[in-house]
This record gives C-alpha cells, structure tokens and sequence, in this order.
C-alpha cells in the first residue's frame, strides 16, 4: 500500500490514475461529448424560437455571448484539449447538430461563434453531462497531524483528457478559526436543515419574495414620479441601489442570526463529542436523508445498510459499521481462507 506524505498527494495521484490508459474508451467519450452538445443546442433552440430572421439571427448572437461569458467566469478542467483538435473531431457532429434542430439558415459568423462556446464550455468546470461522479478524499498524510479533506468530481473523458475539477477543499490546520466542521456532500438538504434550522430552498424563497417585493415597491415609485426623463432615470438608479442594500442587509441579518444561534452552538458541542458519539451523528444524518426520500420521492437514491467509518491520525481507518455482499456467518470458509492469506502475505 502507498503511503502519501499529504492528503494532496494522495488525490493528485488518483487523479493521475484516473488518465491511464486502462480506463479509455472511445466511444463512450464521444458519446458523453455529443451529449453534451445535443443538449445545449436544444436548449439554444428553445430560446431563440421566433419568427422574424433578424430577430433570431440577434438573439442567436446575444445569448452565445452571454453564455461565453458565464463559461469563462469557471476554470478550465481540461486545459491539454486544443480548438484545432476539438473542431477537426466534432465540426461536422456539430454542423449535423445544428441543421436538425434549426429551421433557420445560420451564416458563417454564428456558426465559428457557436463553435468556439461549445469549445469553451466542454473544457470548463460549469460544464457538467448530468453522469458526472463525486469523489472525496479525506484523512491524514505520514506529515500531517490535522485531517484534509477534498471533494472533485470526474465527468468522464475526451480521448486521453479526463474532465476533472474541484470541488470543497477543507485543510484544518489552515482554518484554526474552525476546528469542527459537518460537511454534507450529494444530498445535502437534510444535513443542512439539521444544521441550520431552515432548508436552503425556503432561504431562498424567503429572499426571492423579498427580491420581488423590493423590485414592486420600486416600480410603484418610477410611476408616480414627476420628473423629466432624465431625472426618472436617475431616481430608477438610486431605487435600485436602495433595493440591492436593502436586499444585502436581509440577506446577512438571516445568515448571522444563522450561525449565532443554530451553527455555531452545534458546532461548539460537535467538537468535543468523544469518537462514538460522532459516528452515531455521522450515521444518523445518513439515515434521516434515507428516511426522506423513502417519503418523498419514488427513487430511494439513500438507503440499506450504512458504512460508517472513523479515521484518526492514531488509529487509522476504523470501522464502525460495515456491510458485506454477503452474510459471514454463512460463509466461514471464505473468513478462514482470507485469514490464511493474510498469514501468507
């Protein structure tokens, strides 16, 4: 078994793994790519449908640019894949794509500007296929004395480029200001409601009705104004700076009375519980999420038997609670062999 000085090694290493040969498959890698493809282009299509020619041929325009826009603001998660290279492989997928689904001719200038997002957004972290799988890595390096953890997500490949990114990186020797944290990954609703005594999606209800009371009471004031135009010009700019710090000051009063009174002091007690007590959290934050999607939902993603497992710079790797394929008490040959083995080894 390897052993990695820091957790960072550890996932750099894995990562590199990731690109071995062993794990190519063409077809599969096209296929995640043209799906991709497909998809936004449905979904420019969506948008731009009108009648007029030059009114679709601007909106066309308009949205690709804001799209690269927004693709732009994510890292590049494949940086080795070139535009020669990308366009020699899928130019005419794309143009197949793009005749399909649009009645509509597109001259030349929007079809190199539909190509260079399309470029743009499969080499980026915001591009996700919707398969993409979660990885985390956690624990303790031979050199290190405070635990790491780091979240990133592999969303298959391009030939020999593996689509990987970051996701949360937690170092608590750089972070002294917290020395506990719960971090929540996939499903996180119900970890988050358990820790914050509201869920995410009514916070943000909350300050979507705000938004849009704000944005009433502005329009309700641009009105009733008596001014030139000029002058309602500018009282809109001075209502809309009010209604963003009106909407910012909510905002963080919510967050602070937040992490006053429910994060902080579950935190402050989640620091000092000895090793089992922890567990039992860990596992019981598992199962209340399991227990909600057997209500909610038809597809029970969180459910069976949960692994539960404690790691310390002491002891290592200690299991809590883990499940087997198979019942052991049923199968002691397998345990007896297994336990020559190892004498073996």
């Amino acid at each position: 078994m390897n052993e990695f000085t820091t957790v960072s090694e550890c996932v750099k290493s894995f990562k590199s793994f990731l690109g071995e040969p062993i794990w190519r498959d063409g077809l599969q890698s096209d296929l995640t790519v043209l799906g991709i493809m497909l998809k936004e282009l449905s979904e420019l299509r969506e948008l731009t449908n009108c009648d007029s020619r030059t009114e679709f041929r601007k909106l066309c325009k308009d949205t690709l640019n804001q799209w690269m826009e927004l693709a732009r603001c994510n890292n590049i998660a494949v940086p080795e894949l070139s535009k020669e290279d990308f366009l020699s492989d899928f130019r005419k997928q794309i143009d197949n794509f793009r005749d399909e689904l649009f009645s509509e001719h597109l001259p030349n200038y929007l079809k190199v500007t539909l190509e260079n997002y399309l470029y743009e957004y499969l080499i980026r972290e915001g591009c996700k296929s919707g398969t993409e799988t979660g990885v985390v890595i956690a624990g303790f390096g031979s050199d290190e004395y405070h635990p790491q953890v780091f979240e990133f997500f592999v969303d298959g490949r391009y030939k020999e480029h593996v689509r990987v990114w970051d996701g949360r990186i937690s170092n608590f020797a750089d972070d002294p200001a917290h020395p506990s944290q719960i971090m929540a990954f996939a499903q996180k609703d119900m970890t988050n409601l358990f820790m914050e005594g509201l869920s995410p999606a009514y916070f943000g209800y909350v300050k979507g009705i705000v938004n849009e009371l704000l944005q009433r009471r502005m329009d309700d004031v641009l009105a009733n104004f008596d001014g030139t135009p000029a002058e309602k010009l500018v009282e809109k700019k001075l209502q809309e700076k009010t209604n963003d710090e009106i909407y910012d000051r909510i905002g963080n009063d919510l967050k602070s009375f937040r992490d006053r009174f429910f994060i902080q002091p579950l935190m402050a007690n989640v620091r000092s519980l000895p090793r089992e007590e922890m567990a039992a959290m860990a596992e019981a934050l598992v199962e209340l999420t399991s227990l909600r999607r057997k209500i909610d939902s038809t597809l029970q993603s969180v459910a069976g038997p949960v692994d539960v497992v404690f790691i310390s710079k002491a002891d290592g790797v200690v299991w809590i609670k883990r499940k087997h394929y198979f019942d052991p008490d049923l199968n002691r040959e397998f345990l007896q062999r297994s336990k020559i083995r190892g004498e073996r080894d």
